[in-house]
Formats: C-alpha cells, sequence, structure tokens
C-alpha cells in the first residue's frame, strides 16, 4: 500500500507538493529562499519605500522590494500598487476613483518611487505617458486589412497556415485567430488572392 508523503517541515503535516515541501512551504521557499520565512505586508517595503522618497534628487530612486508594478500593503491592510503608494503619501488622496498613480520619468517599470517623478493621472494620461517613453502595451497591427483578406482567401483555398505565415511575418496562431475568426472578423476574403 503507497503511503502519502508529507512536507518535511517538522510539525506542518500537510500533504507533499514539491522538493518535499507542502504547498505553502514549497512558495516560500521559491520566493525567498527559506521555506519559514514568512513575508510582511506592510512592515519593512513600506518603510523602504518612505525612507527612499525622501530621498531629495531628479533621478529615479528604486525600490528592489516587489517584482515591477508591484503591490504592498498599507497599515490599513489595503493593497495598493507602488506608484499609488508613492501618489498617495506625496499628494494626498486621488482626485476621483479614475486616477491612478503615473510616472512622468518613464521608469514606473523599474519600480521608481522619485516623488517628483509620481504624480496622479488618468488611465488616458498614464497610457500617453507610456506611448512618449516607447513604453506603449498595445502594439500596431503587423497586417494591414488587404493582407488579412488576402489571408482569409488562401485560407479558402487549401493554404496551409504555417504556409501563410511564413509568407506575411507572422505566426501560425496568429494566422489560426484570423481562421478561426477571433480576430479581423469585419474583413471579408479578398476575391483575387495577391
Amino acid at each position: 500500500m503507497a503511503t502519502s508523503r508529507i512536507c518535511s517541515i517538522e510539525g506542518c503535516g500537510k500533504p507533499h507538493w514539491a522538493k518535499g515541501f507542502c504547498g505553502t512551504h514549497y512558495r516560500r521557499f521559491e520566493r525567498t529562499g527559506d521555506p519559514m520565512k514568512v513575508r510582511k505586508w506592510g512592515g519593512w517595503g513600506l518603510a523602504e519605500v518612505k525612507r527612499l522618497m525622501s530621498i531629495e534628487t531628479d533621478d529615479c530612486v528604486f525600490f528592489t522590494g516587489v517584482k515591477p508594478y508591484g503591490h504592498l500593503r498599507m497599515e490599513n491592510k489595503i493593497d495598493r500598487s507602488l506608484p499609488s503608494i508613492v501618489a498617495l503619501l506625496t499628494h494626498g488622496p486621488a482626485p476621483s476613483p479614475k486616477h491612478m498613480g503615473a510616472h512622468s520619468c518613464g521608469n514606473g517599470h523599474l519600480n521608481c518611487v522619485n516623488k517628483r517623478h509620481v504624480r496622479w493621472a488618468t488611465a488616458k494620461e498614464n497610457s500617453e505617458d507610456r506611448s512618449k517613453h516607447g513604453r506603449a502595451t498595445g502594439q500596431k497591427p503587423r497586417l494591414t486589412s488587404g493582407e488579412v483578406a488576402t489571408i482569409k482567401r488562401l485560407l479558402l483555398d487549401g493554404e496551409k497556415r504555417r504556409v501563410l505565415g511564413d509568407r506575411f511575418g507572422v505566426t501560425v496562431v496568429n494566422i489560426g485567430l484570423i481562421a478561426t475568426g477571433r480576430t479581423w472578423r469585419h474583413i471579408e476574403p479578398a476575391t483575387v488572392a495577391g
């Protein structure tokens, strides 16, 4: 009869998940290198952000305690994004629920916490900033409407997706999305393939 494995941490008793640990201890081990280390929310992280914010400089000041676009727990036990924490501590509450912390430096993805670089902005203003800094998340389409119409005609004519992907410089997945109508649904197949 097979015996079920349990966590190797003394006194835990939870079922084994990976590397000799239960799920909780395994995640702690992966995150910190120590299965017994418990992350403290709103403790050193928030204190360190406040300390870094007090540095008077025009250069970026980076907080490395969370992943890019990470969140910290405030004293009131509410999780907030790092830019929102800096904006809140610097400028007070957001002017409206639609406002978010935004960076003028273009280094929000690197967790810049310089209070001179962070302000409240709407999603539209933040998106415009990202575009200005070359950090826009939206991509312009790689295919034109005419190319999509041609792809649809060639698909109807039995052309292989991989061949079309190579020909038009996109992935087979993109061709599949066009073929199934999940993207470019509004484009009709070309009357004559070109």
